[in-house]
């Protein structure tokens, strides 16, 4: 709430940037992953937590697909548990995001309660439909969102 949103919207689209190309380059997201066994012990996983979690409390958009990326690629999960994952994530630091803002007296509630029941029944059926179609699903729907949040991103930091 400190930093102006000016020094941090060029920043933010060079991420989200960096996360789409990862994400068109990247061959573990061609394939599932369930053969993978490489994965990262007890000390990486708080790293990877934690960077995350700075990720989003910092900046927040596209943490979802970041997560999911990291899951797969660190974890060794499949496309379809990494996004189940994510999105268990995604709720807890919403969750912790909203305890804070609330406090401050920051959350616009009429706005906040529609886009909350939007959000999951939005999930519900994301989930279903990766249940069903797989991780071709899940890749093909996380680059779109990728994509049209750089879109969005370039859109606001050069009006």
């Amino acid at each position: 709430m400190q930093i102006p949103a000016t020094f941090l919207r060029p920043l933010i689209l060079a991420l989200v940037i960096v996360v789409l190309v990862w994400m068109l380059v990247s061959s573990e997201l061609v394939r599932s992953l369930p053969q993978r066994r490489e994965r990262v012990g007890g000390h990486g996983q708080w790293l990877l937590g934690g960077g995350v979690g700075l990720y989003d409390g910092f900046f927040g958009p596209g943490t979802g697909s970041l997560l999911v990326l990291a899951l797969q690629r660190w974890l060794g999960l499949d496309p379809v548990a990494a996004s189940a994952a994510a999105k268990v994530v995604n709720l807890a630091t919403n969750a912790g995001a909203l305890v804070v803002f609330a406090a401050s007296g920051s959350v616009l509630w009429l706005a906040a309660l529609p886009l909350a029941v939007g959000n999951v029944c939005g999930g519900w059926l994301g989930a279903t439909m990766a249940v069903r179609l797989g991780g071709r699903l899940v890749r093909g729907v996380l680059v779109c969102v990728v994509l049209l949040l750089a879109v969005k991103a370039g859109l606001e930091s050069f009006p």
